[in-house]
């Protein structure tokens, strides 16, 4: 009677801590531990209905969160390496850390406030030095980021900073030819080349642009250092859905029939329908219309996937040490109800101690989701006046699948105009 009394009571209890510890205690605690990604999905939400000074409220939410969570809460690390990586509160992954500050540049760009923007694409460097310092060897790929390094330029340009911005475009020139090995990105955008080799002949590099007329032999034909009597617009199309982060489990199951189980996340690819935008500018009051295709700047999803993968052996080593500690765990306890209640208990109790060991273990797949798969960018350089945009948007056949009309632009003389929409399907 006692056996099953004291079984029960303590089958009970473990059941009850092992639901603990795979869910949130409360809603608090949940809203607490969640509180970087529920910032970051509400700005980004905000941004793409064109709230932008909500979207920067929330966003710098998520930042200082961060900013916080770098002094780390030792309990909180040692239930983790006890029980899963949920108790921990979520600090963002290394590319959604940076992705934070450029939206943040590109709420600014879209207010008007370039000064506030550059603000937030420099504050890159730092975060990047803080991000790649638990590397050995400096191994992690996304050490670089390319398309903020070209937003950096584009803003340099902007304030009439031609020599700050030949130095960004120089060096998202340079990440981008390391994109082609890290991420597969095919070529260098061109409307970057085509920035990079103006301002270069802008200051008299000669030597610079005799380079980069050797290595971009189709580009920079129609440099100019004059007055700039045209507007330049900027289209950026949000195509897709970042991928997700899912859990991969091993079992082995030991000589004492104890089951090791390891939980590892990864980010798996989702599939959307449209893979290719045309932006066509159409000058009102007239007839006259303009029209490019965007290129690929960012692949978010390519940066999530390479770069997860340069945290993996840091996560495994821990989920090992994770499984180790539980099994130690288990075996010690059970040791001692054993000499103290006697064989049957002891095993009894090795047994729901693994069922909790099983069930607790679980990879932390929390990710932010309203992130785009990519980011493409279309470029103009067009008279002045008031174009209404719109944008054509083709699947991987070149099928039509949707028109989609963008707000009004005022393009003025030597200006920059920035536009953007975004397509899940």
């Amino acid at each position: 009677m006692f056996f099953f009394k004291g079984g029960a009571c303590l089958l009970l209890v473990v059941l009850l801590f092992s639901t603990c510890a795979t869910l949130p205690f409360h809603q608090g605690e949940r809203r607490s531990r969640d509180a970087v990604l529920q910032n970051m999905n509400k700005g980004l939400s905000e941004h793409y209905n064109r709230e932008f000074t909500k979207s920067n409220n929330d966003l710098t939410k998520a930042e200082d969160r961060i900013d916080f969570l770098y002094t780390r809460s030792i309990s909180r690390e040692a239930a983790s390496l006890m029980i899963n990586d949920y108790t921990t509160p979520y600090r963002g992954e290394d590319f959604e850390n940076v992705m934070i500050n450029l939206f943040m540049a590109l709420n600014y760009v879209f207010m008007g406030n370039w000064n506030d923007a550059l603000v937030e694409a420099r504050k890159v460097d730092h975060k990047l030095n803080l991000i790649n310092e638990p590397y050995l060897n400096n191994k992690n790929r996304y050490g670089e980021d390319a398309f903020v390094r070209f937003m950096m330029g584009l803003l340099y340009e902007s304030q009439a900073e031609i020599n700050d911005a030949f130095i960004s475009y120089m060096k998202a020139e340079e990440t981008y030819s390391l994109y082609q090995s890290l991420y597969g990105m095919k070529q260098v955008p061109r409307i970057l080349v085509t920035k990079l080799m103006n301002t270069a002949y802008i200051l008299g590099f000669e030597d610079r642009l005799r380079d980069y007329r050797i290595k971009y032999p189709d580009l920079g034909h129609s440099l100019s250092s004059k007055k700039a009597t045209y507007g330049e617009v900027f289209v950026i199309h949000y195509n897709g859905l970042c991928p997700r982060k899912v859990s991969h489990s091993i079992a082995v199951i030991l000589p004492d029939k104890y089951i090791l189980r390891i939980a590892i996340p990864a980010f798996q690819r989702r599939s959307y329908l449209i893979k290719k935008s045309r932006i066509i500018l159409q000058l009102k009051g007239g007839d006259i219309s303009y029209q490019a295709d965007s290129e690929l700047c960012e692949d978010i999803g390519a940066i999530a996937i390479e770069n997860l993968k340069d945290r993996i052996t840091r996560i495994k080593a821990k989920a090992i040490a994770r499984a180790t500690a539980k099994y130690l765990a288990t075996k010690t306890t059970g040791k001692i109800i054993k000499r103290e209640k006697g064989e049957d208990m002891g095993q009894l109790a090795e047994l729901i101690m693994n069922i909790f060991s099983v069930v607790s273990e679980r990879a932390d797949t929390r990710y932010c989701d309203k992130l785009p798969d990519k980011i493409k960018l279309a470029y103009f350089k067009v008279p002045p006046g008031r174009y209404s945009p719109y944008a054509k948007v083709f699947d991987t056949s070149g099928s039509l699948v949707e028109v989609i009309t963008l707000p009004e632009l005022i393009v003025s003389p030597g200006k920059k105009s920035f536009a953007f929409f975004r397509t899940e399907k």
